[in-house]
This record gives C-alpha cells, structure tokens and sequence, in this order.
C-alpha cells in the first residue's frame, strides 16, 4: 500500500534531504502535503516536481501573494491554520516533522493526539511539551535527529531495564578546539560548521552546544532515562552518531558517513533498512575515530540544559524561548557570541517555575520569556 507523507518545513536542510527520498521511493510513498515559511521558490519547485494535495504557507503575506498567481492544482492553504487544517482532516499515514524552533511543538502535539507516526527532527517539541505528552504517545514517535535515531536503532530488541547509559556524539561545532577567546567570534564563524549542513539557528546552537543540551532533554524523554544516565563526547568525524552502554558495559553503536537521508528513510520504513543510499562507509581510510569530552566551562549550555531538565515544569520551555530570541539577536549583529548565554541565564533566573504546566501556561510562559529576552540589555 502506498503511504501519505505530509512533510512539514520541506524547504530546510531537513525537509529537502527528505524529498531525496521520497524521489527514491515513489513506488512506496506520496507526497500528500507539505508546509513551508517564506521560502517560496524552493516550495514551488516542490509543488512542480511531487503535485502534492495541499501546500501551505505559513507566512501569511507570502501566502496570498503565491496563491494569486498560482494555475496548479494543489490546494494552497495559509497560516498554521492550514497545517491544523491538514491535520484534521487525518488522512495522513506518516508526519515528518521538520519545522524549526517553537513553531514545530504545537503541530507534534496534534498530530500525537491523532494517535498517527511521526518522523521528528523538530527536538524542540520535546523540550518545551515533554512533561505534557503522555508516555503511551512516544511510541509513535521515530526520531530523525541522527543522534537519536541511532540510539533509537541500538535500544531495538533491547530491554529498557538493561541501559546503563546513553552516550550522544557531538562534532563539536567550529569551536570545541578552539583556544583562541570567544569574545570575538563573527556570525561567519559560528555559521561554519565543520560536518552538518544545516539552518542558521541549529547551527549556532552547534556551536554554543546548546543544540546538544536539547537532545539531553530530548533523550530524557524519547527513552525514558534520567539526566545522570545521558552524556555527550564530542566526536569530530561525525561517524558515530550515538553509543548506549548496558549494564554489562558492553556497548552498542550506529556509524555511517554523516547524511541525514539514513534516518530519515530508516523512519519512514518504518523501522527498516532501505537498500544503499549514501556513501559507504571504509573505516580503513579513516584510520582513526576520536572522542573528547567537552570543555563544561566553555560549553557550559550543556550544564543550563541539564538543570533546567532536573527543575522541570516550564523551565525547558523558557530555556528555548530565551536561546531563540538570543540566538536571532547574535545573527543579526546586536550582540555577541559570548552574549547568547549570558541572555539565556538572565532570562532563566529571572522566571518563576510552573510546576505541572498546561499547554496554555506554557504558551504564555514562552510569550513572557521571548519579550524578556527581547528586552535583556548586556
């Protein structure tokens, strides 16, 4: 049976690795919907190539603008209403979740209340909605994240009261080596990420590791671990996409050439292997695989992540929230590298947790926390 895909964000580094695959398996999938933003040419050539039923465009001013001069025959619809739209109508048999940010948590609510898989690169709806999500809903979730998804691969056949640990692999970002003061890194720099090609707001995350203290919550979540039992080495080949360690200390790990395309088709199998797709992997040409652990005081995002999980309620949220509006900041030249921390921090300390939240609370939570660090002057 051919199944639906509605990919939302199609047109990010996510979204586009996905359609390579869908290209490859046009005898297994269609492309039923598909979202994006602003990025119109890329979403039109989308529409052109895979004629899916539904296009939405979030941004509404762009939506109107494209749906004015389109002859095609994909229904055009706008706003977020358009993906509840889509949603509700469930005619979808597996979501991709590639939305960046904030935007991509309330949709994986909705699609988990459908009771319908999800294919989740959007880490963020865990961070901010984990508590809120009920444990019976994580098995329709296959994470794409490729640190995940790996673990994800190991723990398969393997009973959870065996763990001893999870290990994430980080490249590190442009920086982890890097001896020099980080007082006087340049947006260029920090957008130089020596593996991942990827978004501009993950890829700063890569380099502060804050993206790394997301997948530590994350974790948390998807497997049902403590904080204590989740660590990171930084891995600069990018080979080893995750380890889990049993309680016998033997240990699991996935490698591959880096390239999102594995995870994504591994979940939209369904949990199978797809025959080769990417480059095959000759460890005898690599020589060597190394693992550091991180510097805690140069990448102490990691440490804020890691207490913000352990005070829980709307703590995570606020840490999101606060690092997207310092983030933005940092790319649009107002302030520092070193500041996106410092605004994080301030946001956080200045927050009065809300134990056992609702998802109203935490919409207002994330409203207050974006103005506050809006607001945050260094």
């Amino acid at each position: 049976m051919i199944k639906k895909i509605t990919l939302l964000g199609a047109t990010g580094s996510i979204g586009l690795n996905t359609i390579d695959v869908l290209k490859k398996y046009k005898d297994k999938f269609v492309l039923y919907a598909i979202s994006c933003d602003t990025n119109i040419k890329k979403f039109y050539n989308i529409v052109e190539k895979f004629d899916p039923v539904y296009g939405v465009i979030v941004n509404k001013n762009e939506c109107f603008k494209f749906k004015n001069n389109y002859k095609g025959t994909t229904e055009i619809l706008c706003g977020t209403e358009g993906i509840d739209e889509i949603i509700e109508r469930d005619e979808t048999d597996i979501y991709i979740n590639a939305i960046s940010g904030f935007a991509g948590g309330l949709p994986t609510l909705k699609i988990l209340n459908k009771k319908k898989k999800i294919a989740l690169a959007n880490k963020e709806s865990l961070v901010i909605f984990g508590d809120i999500i009920d444990k019976e809903s994580y098995e329709y979730i296959i994470p794409i994240d490729s640190e995940h998804n790996a673990i994800y691969q190991c723990l398969k056949g393997e009973s959870a009261d065996s763990i001893e640990r999870i290990i994430l692999t980080a490249s590190g970002g442009p920086f982890w080596g890097n001896k020099s003061n980080l007082k006087y890194i340049t947006i260029e720099d920090a957008l130089n990420h020596p593996t991942w090609n990827m978004g501009k707001k993950i890829t700063i995350d890569s380099a502060t590791m804050m993206n790394k203290g997301y997948e530590i919550i994350e974790g948390h979540y998807l497997f049902n671990l403590p904080e204590e039992k989740i660590d990171v080495l930084i891995h600069p080949q990018s080979i080893v996409h995750s380890f889990v360690e049993f309680k016998d200390y033997s240990v699991k790990a996935l490698l591959s050439n880096p390239d999102m395309k594995l995870p994504i088709e591994y979940a939209l199998l369904e949990e199978e292997h797809g025959e080769a797709f990417i480059e095959k992997l000759d460890l005898s040409k690599i020589c060597s695989l190394n693992f550091y652990k991180p510097d805690k005081e140069k990448f102490y995002a990691l440490k804020i992540a890691r207490d913000c999980l352990n005070e829980g309620g709307t703590m995570p949220a606020v840490l999101n929230a606060a690092d997207e509006v310092a983030v933005y900041r940092f790319i649009k030249g107002e302030i520092g590298f070193l500041d996106i921390l410092r605004i994080v921090e301030k946001t956080l300390d200045k927050h009065n947790v809300i134990k056992n939240p609702g998802v109203e609370d935490i919409l207002e939570v994330n409203k207050w926390a974006n103005q506050y660090a809006r607001g945050v002057k260094l």
